[in-house]
């Protein structure tokens, strides 16, 4: 009989003869699914945000970066003197160091609306770019004329994107930035982080422009935000950079030199541990899955009071305690599976969405479907154990008292 009653899919009938009570179950637990993507989405997005610049990077001609000591992120105004870079393009390993200079707090004026906002200005030498951009050669090339500009597409749109797409081929839009007006005459594909809403890619020249304070043509006075090492054919990073440190003058104490993966494991590092946005996140994903954890359990627990009688039969039939634990744990991986799906079709449409608002990099990744799956069965499961317990502690024979 009782390998007779295995056969019957009773975990699957106890939760569809009240189709009710199920679509509440599945929606209690599609909020709890889109509640841990909504919050793993912004806290990868704030990781990836943050080194944009450096995934911008081209690895193949930026070996290792020079930054100040004291800088903690690309975010932090901490710079170094121009002339120590200059003596690490004359070590002999060194093929070149080129400056990359950042102002974060530019005023950009919307030439739509005339609303002003801050937008992060960047400037690399546009003969030996860092960044690798689609039709770099053609870019590079407009942006050697003074007082242009390339705008990044991902801004927010409070920038008046809508305005560059809307211009005809050949003109140039002119936009208030620093208060100088500048030419935008192309663009290019960088994202927003939680820092930063925007950001404008010019030449050093059409930089000094903008901002005369930083001098950064003259070496002896000049200030660089990150400095970008390109070493010379078959060699070692992690060796130069050991050399460089050994070999640099006593004055240059004030730098660090690492390499590539290095700084963007430091820069997310940094997000993650010491500012609370990344705390914020990851409680928001213990929130979402204690949460789906009350409500499958609310779910499980009403469906076995329900159901005593029933499952006080079985058990005066002989049926154990693990034969009814299978029963509810079958229900509970129901119900995650089933609530997992659409959950997962809301959350796909919602990061879409947020990312168009907001231009954070919120994209689907098969490594955290994995991960919201996993967390969703654990928290059917546990939600399972929890619920199960009363039915274990009740004598059969009080049931029918």
């Amino acid at each position: 009989m009782s390998r007779r009653a295995s056969r019957i899919p009773l975990a699957w009938q106890n939760l569809r003869h009240d189709l009710r009570r199920l679509g509440v179950a599945l929606a209690g637990v599609g909020f709890a699914v889109v509640l841990m993507f909504t919050e793993l989405g912004f806290l990868i997005a704030l990781l990836d945000s943050t080194v944009a610049p450096l995934d911008l990077l081209d690895p193949g001609s930026t070996h290792l970066v020079m930054i100040s000591e004291k800088k903690e992120t690309l975010t932090d105004l901490q710079r170094f003197p121009r002339r120590w870079l200059l003596a690490a393009e004359a070590f002999a390993s060194v093929a070149a160091a080129r400056p990359l200079f950042l102002e974060g707090s530019s005023v950009w004026h919307n030439p739509a609306t005339g609303r002003s906002q801050s937008i992060r200005v960047l400037a690399c030498d546009t003969k030996d770019p860092a960044f690798r951009l689609p039709d770099g050669p053609r870019l590079y090339g407009r942006l050697e004329q003074p007082g242009t500009a390339l705008f990044d597409e991902k801004s927010k749109s409070s920038f008046g994107y809508h305005l560059l797409t809307a211009t005809p081929p050949g003109n140039d839009m002119e936009v208030v930035l620093a208060r100088r007006t500048i030419r935008v005459v192309g663009t290019f594909a960088m994202g927003t982080d939680f820092a930063n809403d925007g950001n404008v890619l010019v030449s050093p020249r059409t930089f000094e422009a903008l901002f005369p304070q930083r001098r950064i043509a003259d070496a002896d006075v000049a200030t660089v935000d990150v400095g970008l090492i390109r070493l010379k054919p078959q060699a070692e990073p992690a060796v130069v950079r050991q050399a460089l440190e050994g070999a640099l003058p006593p004055e240059t104490y004030g730098v660090r030199i690492l390499t590539l993966p290095d700084l963007r494991c430091k820069e997310q590092s940094f997000w993650l541990r010491h500012t609370p946005i990344g705390a914020i996140f990851i409680l928001g994903m213990v929130l979402g899955f204690v949460v789906g954890v009350v409500i499958c359990f609310q779910i499980l627990a009403s469906e076995i009071r329900d159901h005593l009688g029933e499952y006080a039969t079985l058990k005066a039939m002989g049926y154990r305690d693990p034969f009814l634990w299978a029963v509810i744990f079958r229900q509970a991986i129901w119900l995650a599976i089933m609530g997992f799906l659409p959950g997962l079709v809301f959350s796909a449409a919602l990061y879409r969405l947020l990312e168009s608002a907001t231009g954070l990099p919120l994209k689907m990744q098969p490594g955290w479907v994995l991960v919201v799956l996993l967390l969703t069965l654990v928290m059917c499961i546990v939600s399972a154990q929890l619920a199960v317990r009363k039915l274990f502690s009740v004598d059969p024979a009080e049931l029918f008292r």
